[in-house]
């Protein structure tokens, strides 16, 4: 094994003991030439994963895949990759979305700062049908909007540069 991609949670970390039982498997295989990289990749902003990662006992990551897959994060150089913002920022207008969704969409509310970033724009939107769903991608794409968009736990609407994710 060269590469172990995870999602963190419910998977690495249940808030039950999962962190601890998955740091002994990985002390145990990262011992193992060549050493294989260790990648997160999360829902979450990069800021929360960070948080979640040194309070628990999981290992560190060489990189953080965050924000729906929007981010990726080398830990080792403490930055994000810009090479993965310049293939999503060719076709991307996050502002235009916010406008559009805002005006055009009843029953949704954006979500906080603190859930936005430059390649997602997040919102609350309850109990939606995949029918209508598709009827706001459709909408969009009909505006120039390349996008697409992950629903989640009945109310989290997660809106994305075509590519991303």
């Amino acid at each position: 094994m060269f590469l172990l991609a995870t999602d963190i949670d419910e998977t690495v970390h249940d808030g039950a003991g999962a962190a601890a039982e998955f740091f002994a498997f990985w002390d145990e295989i990262s011992g193992h030439e060549p050493r294989p990289l260790l990648v997160y990749n999360t829902g979450r902003s990069l800021a929360d994963a960070q948080e979640l990662i040194e309070s628990t006992a999981l290992p560190e990551a060489e990189y953080i895949i965050s924000s729906v897959g929007t981010d990726i994060y080398d830990v080792a150089a403490g930055s994000l990759l810009n090479q993965c913002s310049a293939i999503l920022s060719p076709s991307w207008d996050i502002h235009h979305i916010w406008k559009t969704v805002s005006t055009e969409v009843p029953g949704i509310e954006l979500q906080p700062a603190i859930h936005q970033t430059q390649f997602k724009s997040s919102w609350y939107w309850e109990d939606r049908s995949p029918d209508q769903i598709q009827q706001l991608a459709d909408m969009l794409h009909s505006k120039g909007l390349r996008s697409q968009l992950i629903y989640s736990s009945i109310l989290n609407l997660d809106i994305l540069p075509e590519g991303a994710y």
